[in-house]
């Protein structure tokens, strides 16, 4: 009789804990990016009274008989489908539409690695170090940090910038063919020997300039690689810098790719999107600039420079700022200092470029329009992706945290490795349904009642009891 009362003890209790999750469904169904949890019961272990045994000649077989002590919670789930989208117009707010989730955390110059199964090297922290979230609320501090709502910087990957080369000089042959001359200088520190790279015209028949030939040392001694540029993606001319990816061969046709000269970056021609090489997770930030006191360009100019994240860095014809001459004149030119500005050294004083019409398109690409109107590509925002979501241990504030059993955590381009795309200009409902939770509310209230009764009657079938005596 007491069983009845403790297996009822038990029901109370696991309804009650089924109440909770609903309720905390319901608390939530107006928070962003929420995943509403589902409770699942399973009886517990059974006291067994008769056990069973296999027919015979003289007997049949017979059955166990077993009674059971109550229920248990055997697990609350995360249910993990895709809410609805929610139109904002904050054009820095995005949604994932389908698997993943944005990867958010405390800033590290080293970056993060790009996979769980790495456990991060030096100064570069694991993936796992950072939080995954599906609310993309995302907005720039005052230091031109992209950030969340919770002030953690969001992390994705560096465009690539290649490795550059430095305008040196030009030369025109009898036939009128020009050659333009880009060189790394030697670095006694480093114990590098100088690199030379060439840019050479390619003429038709008649003369008429179709392209360019870029010719540039290899990673074997001796080795020279090249690849062709049409006329209109390079004009070596006027720029100052050459940017050579180290995996040329991937990049180098120049009927998808070229150099974006403003930035120095590559960039695909068809669709203007940024090429990600990087091989890290790294903050996403608004360039920064800094003008270089006592130098100028070649024409005069204050010289400054760009900056794209504090593990930058570029060179520059620096030339040196002279003082007008006793008859107020110029003086003589002076040949100009090849200057190596790094982010390392710099990032701290420079200042953050003001940006307008930011936006993010669906590959995840950041982009901003400078004083000049030209487009800067910040980055592209990573998306991971979780093989098994379910493991992941909710944090609060809408962040989640990789540790065992998630599988193998991935972080991609959105739309990459079964990730999906994003959505600017919108942000994810919870999917918890109303009509559903009433329901289960409902169902869960009977069962605490009935769990209730069961130890009313048991009382009173104690009682019954204890008063025999008194009969």
């Amino acid at each position: 009789m007491v069983k009845s009362m403790y297996a009822a003890v038990a029901g109370l209790k696991t309804h009650q804990s089924k109440l909770d999750v609903i309720g905390n469904n319901i608390a939530n169904v107006n928070t962003y990016g929420y995943k509403k949890e589902r409770s699942t019961f399973a009886d517990t272990y059974y006291s067994t009274t008769r056990t069973a045994s296999e027919a015979t000649n003289v007997k049949g077989g017979v059955n166990p008989s077993q009674v059971g002590f109550g229920v248990k919670m055997a697990g609350i789930d995360t249910i993990v489908t895709t809410g609805g989208a929610a139109i904002t117009d904050n054009p820095t707010d995005a949604m994932i539409s389908g698997n993943g989730y944005f990867l958010v955390g405390s800033y590290n110059a080293a970056g993060y690695t790009t996979t769980s199964a790495e456990s991060g090297a030096n100064d570069t922290l694991g993936l796992t170090s950072l939080y995954l979230t599906r609310v993309g609320a995302f907005s720039f501090d005052g230091q031109g940090n992209f950030v969340d709502t919770g002030s953690q910087y969001v992390h994705g990957f560096a465009s690539a910038r290649g490795t550059q080369y430095l305008f040196s000089a030009s030369a025109t042959d009898d036939n009128g063919y020009s050659t333009y001359t880009y060189v790394i200088p030697a670095n006694e520190e480093a114990g590098t020997e100088e690199k030379t790279a060439t840019v050479s015209e390619i003429r038709a028949i008649d003369g008429t300039l179709t392209g360019y030939t870029v010719s540039y040392p290899g990673d074997q001694d001796g080795e020279t690689l090249s690849f062709k540029l049409s006329k209109g993606d390079f004009d070596p001319s006027t720029a100052d810098s050459l940017y050579v990816l180290p995996d040329s061969g991937e990049y180098s046709d120049a009927k998808t790719y070229t150099i974006d000269e403003s930035t120095g970056y590559i960039k695909n021609i068809a669709t203007g999107v940024v090429v990600t090489l990087d091989d890290k997770l790294t903050a996403i930030q608004i360039p920064r600039t800094y003008t270089l006191n006592g130098y100028t360009t070649k024409d005069g100019k204050p010289l400054t420079v760009t900056l794209f994240n504090e593990n930058d860095s570029i060179m520059v014809n620096a030339f040196p700022e002279q003082a007008p001459d006793a008859q107020g004149g110029q003086q003589q030119e002076v040949e100009p200092q090849v200057l190596t500005i790094t982010g390392e050294e710099y990032w701290a004083v420079a200042t953050p470029m003001e940006l307008s019409s930011i936006s993010i398109g669906s590959d995840g690409t950041v982009t901003g329009v400078n004083s000049d109107k030209t487009v800067m590509s910040l980055g592209k925002i990573a998306v991971a992706n979780v093989p098994n979501p379910g493991a992941l241990e909710n944090q609060g504030d809408s962040y989640y945290l990789a540790k065992a059993n998630t599988g193998v955590v991935e972080a991609f381009n959105p739309g990459d490795g079964s990730t999906g795309t994003l959505a600017a200009g919108t942000l994810e409902m919870s999917n918890v349904d109303l009509s559903t939770e009433f329901t289960e509310m409902i169902t869960t209230q009977r069962g605490y009642q009935a769990n209730a009764r069961i130890i009313t009657v048991t009382d009173s079938m104690l009682e019954e009891l204890v008063n025999l005596k008194r009969g």
